[in-house]
């Protein structure tokens, strides 16, 4: 199986490189289940990407270590060169330092006029043809524009087409120790952006300017962040469960609870806090949840080891069920750039959306890199969470952070 890699790639604080020996194993995982599946390429396609300083296309990003402006595509034959195609022709030397591979090719923005004469440069007419989406397919459906997919058919109308983008992702499910290494790092660049946004919290201040503090604090430290959602509401009369995706000018008042999830990466890999914290001393009924919702996170990194199931995660949701409160996501799931499998741990009561949960079973293992998430709503809306990016090893469950979140903060609401 042929594999040229670029040994001259150029640090950088966008995709910073691994090691040839990591996309050596990369290439060797993803085409042993291609052999497996009787695929002869993959065609893999990356667009989004969230707000802040966040790339997006992870699944494009896994083998290239590139993600153009406006889309990328990879092809991955099965035993030739992998290819990747970019828009924008003057690109090509930016991306040609950074990226593993060394065929890649601007077509124009219609990319996938190369693909297809990629496919046919490689005897592949009458081919099975895996496809790849942009993102984790457990949580976005979604594969190919209208636009590419009529042209697939109609261009190589005897090759088979199939979606292939679940097992992909079961294919890196299990992270490497380089892979665990950066979301490390990206854990502990997401400690001290999240510490200054706590330290920099008081009555008065914008939930804006917050953000913004945590942006730069990361960005010094070579992060790239995701986004910070960033709000807060009155203890007394709350108006929201979840903080604002994209922060506003409203002012963090007294006697309020602020929340906010944070998503600092290094190199693709992101840390993750979901954290809440007071101005002034919390009212019973926060405490209550907060007390609860830290129960569970410590018993959670306590308890849980590989070899362990989703029943297991359930039944640690047992002092939310018995609260009487509902959580919109799970105890445990997976967490390296975006939700992924697993998706395990619900309350065994309640009103929670048991319709809607991706995975409903898991085995842990080793590598697994998840988010351990507590986040109890009640019927009167009052909601918050606690939560960190964490790893399973071979004995037991650790969180990447140093920043708990299960700690009580309280910023003077005179302050």
């Amino acid at each position: 199986m042929t594999l040229t890699l670029n040994a001259n790639m150029v640090d950088n604080d966008w995709l910073p490189p691994f090691s040839l020996a990591e996309y050596e194993r990369r290439f060797r995982v993803v085409r042993r289940g291609m052999e497996e599946q009787g695929l002869d390429a993959l065609v893999i396609y990356g667009a989004h990407s969230f707000a802040g300083r966040d790339l997006g296309q992870i699944n494009a990003v896994y083998l290239s270590n590139y993600a153009a402006f406006i889309h990328t595509y990879v092809v991955v034959p099965l035993h030739d060169e992998p290819t990747v195609f970019i828009p924008i022709a003057p690109h090509l030397p930016n991306a040609k330092d950074l990226s593993c591979l060394t065929d890649i090719r601007s077509v124009g923005t219609r990319c996938e006029l190369g693909v297809t004469d990629r496919l046919k440069e490689l005897g592949l007419e009458r081919g099975r043809i895996g496809v790849v989406g942009p993102l984790n397919a457990s949580w976005w459906n979604m594969s190919l524009p209208t636009e590419a997919t009529a042209h697939f058919a109609e261009a190589l109308p005897e090759a088979e087409l199939r979606v292939v983008s679940e097992l992909y992702e079961q294919w890196r499910l299990i992270k490497s120790d380089e892979e665990i290494d950066h979301q490390r790092r990206a854990a502990s660049i997401n400690d001290a952006a999240q510490e200054a946004v706590v330290q920099a919290t008081r009555p008065g201040v914008r939930h804006h300017d917050l953000s913004e503090i945590g942006y730069a604090a990361a960005q010094k430290l070579r992060g790239n962040t995701a986004y910070i959602h960033m709000s807060s509401t009155s203890m007394a009369h709350p108006t929201m469960t979840y903080p604002d995706p994209y922060p506003t000018h409203k002012e963090v008042g007294p006697d309020e609870v602020v929340l906010s999830e944070h998503s600092v990466g290094f190199g693709g890999y992101y840390g993750k806090l979901m954290t809440t914290w007071f101005t002034g001393e919390p009212t019973k009924e926060y405490r209550a949840l907060f007390d609860v919702a830290s129960e569970v996170y410590r018993t959670a990194l306590a308890e849980l080891k590989p070899g362990m199931t989703s029943a297991d995660a359930d039944r640690l949701m047992d002092p939310v069920a018995k609260a009487g409160w509902t959580v919109p996501f799970p105890l445990v799931s997976g967490w390296s750039a975006y939700n992924s499998p697993p998706m395990v741990g619900w309350p065994s009561s309640g009103d929670d959306p048991a319709a809607n949960r991706p995975g409903a079973s898991a085995t842990f293992e080793p590598g697994m890199a998840v988010r351990i998430s507590v986040n109890p709503h009640t019927q009167d809306g009052r909601a918050l969470w606690v939560a960190s990016a964490c790893v399973f090893t071979e004995t037991g469950l650790e969180s990447l952070h140093a920043y708990d979140p299960a700690a009580l903060r309280v910023v003077p609401a005179d302050a």
